[in-house]
This record gives C-alpha cells, sequence and structure tokens, in this order.
C-alpha cells in the first residue's frame, strides 16, 4: 500500500513539474499541464470567468505563445480523437442498432465525429470539432498572456562615474588630481596653475 502511495505522489509531481517561474513558460513547457498559481489570472481574463475557475485549467505552449482550456462536463483539454472506429460506440449500437445518435458517455468528449447507429454499427457522421495544427480542439482554448513576458527587462545598474584626471605642465613639473564629483576648481600657488577636472553624473 505505501509502495502504491509513493508511486502515485511521484507520477502527480511529474504532471505538475514546470520550468522555473521566474522565466516565460514558453516554448519550453512540454505536453498539457495544470494551470499554475501565478497565471490563474491570466487564464481566467482570456475566458472572462471567475478567478477560482482557472484552478481546474490546463495550459500549454504553441510556439512562444500560451494556450489554455478549462476544465468542464464536456470539455477535451487534451488532444481530438479523429479515430473512426470506437470501442464504447460499437457496444452502444450493439444495443441500440438504429439510433439515430450515439451520446458522449459512450464515445468519449475527445472525438471528432457526430456519431449514429445503423444496423448496429457505429458510423462516424459530419466533423463536428475544429482540430488546430497540433491536433487539439481550437474550440476550447484560449490565448493568454505570460505576465513574466510582458514585465520590461530590468535595468542593467551602472556603477558611479569614474573620475577623470587632468594634469598640465607648469614650470618643468607635472600637477594631477581626481576626485569624485567635485565642483569645478582652479588653484593658484606660487605662479604654479594646478586645473582641477572632474565630470560625473
Amino acid at each position: 500500500m505505501r509502495s502504491r502511495i509513493l508511486a502515485d505522489a511521484a507520477c502527480l509531481a511529474t504532471l505538475v513539474a514546470f520550468p522555473a517561474l521566474s522565466a516565460p513558460l514558453c516554448p519550453g513547457l512540454r505536453g498539457v499541464k495544470p494551470a499554475p498559481p501565478a497565471l490563474q489570472a491570466s487564464v481566467a481574463e482570456a475566458f472572462g470567468l471567475a478567478p477560482e475557475v482557472a484552478r481546474n485549467a490546463m495550459i500549454r505552449c504553441v510556439g512562444d505563445t500560451l494556450m489554455a482550456c478549462t476544465v468542464g462536463a464536456n470539455l477535451n483539454c487534451g488532444k481530438a480523437n479523429a479515430r473512426r472506429a470506437l470501442p464504447g460506440a460499437t457496444a452502444y449500437c450493439r444495443d441500440n442498432p438504429d439510433s439515430d445518435f450515439i451520446p458522449m458517455f459512450a464515445t468519449g468528449h475527445a472525438t471528432i465525429y457526430d456519431w449514429r447507429c445503423s444496423a448496429g454499427k457505429a458510423v462516424p457522421g459530419k466533423v463536428v470539432v475544429t482540430v488546430d495544427r497540433q491536433g487539439f480542439d481550437a474550440g476550447t482554448e484560449r490565448k493568454f498572456a505570460d505576465p513574466r513576458r510582458s514585465q520590461p527587462p530590468a535595468k542593467p545598474r551602472t556603477a558611479p562615474a569614474a573620475a577623470r584626471v587632468a594634469t598640465t605642465a607648469s614650470g618643468g613639473m607635472r600637477h594631477a588630481t581626481s576626485a569624485v564629483n567635485p565642483p569645478p576648481a582652479i588653484a593658484k600657488s606660487s605662479g604654479l596653475w594646478t586645473e582641477v577636472v572632474q565630470t560625473g553624473s
């Protein structure tokens, strides 16, 4: 029993593992993952829903774009099912050989077809789900902004400007003086001129 609990915990940890949330998730996020708390407000805003509804949302990357899907009774947040033979539909038609409708509890919520029974066989009808290039239901997802991607990059800190040293020659001697942000000054001494020059921010 203990080993089973530990195995389930390991699977859950794998499911909710994320890259560091200090950086944008895309394009590094792989597969479909639950929306982390840091992104749930953005997901809720994209769908126009209350924030608490986004707690069950799923997210994935399409290139650099974040996509979200809110989990509901009839919503599929995984890949769409394009198979034209479904065991559940086949079993339903054995019991309802001429039904013009096969419910989702028999077909599953991921199918892209409208199903019916004909002479005891399950028959896929028209396509009722638009599938995107990655094979997901395009009608259940919305783009949303990753707040970390929209933040402007932090300005690098700059060190104080270094003092500039000015030298003058007088009487065959050279004098040099440097300081940090002094006012311009000129000093006179014994007929010799020493100029102090400083530029800084």
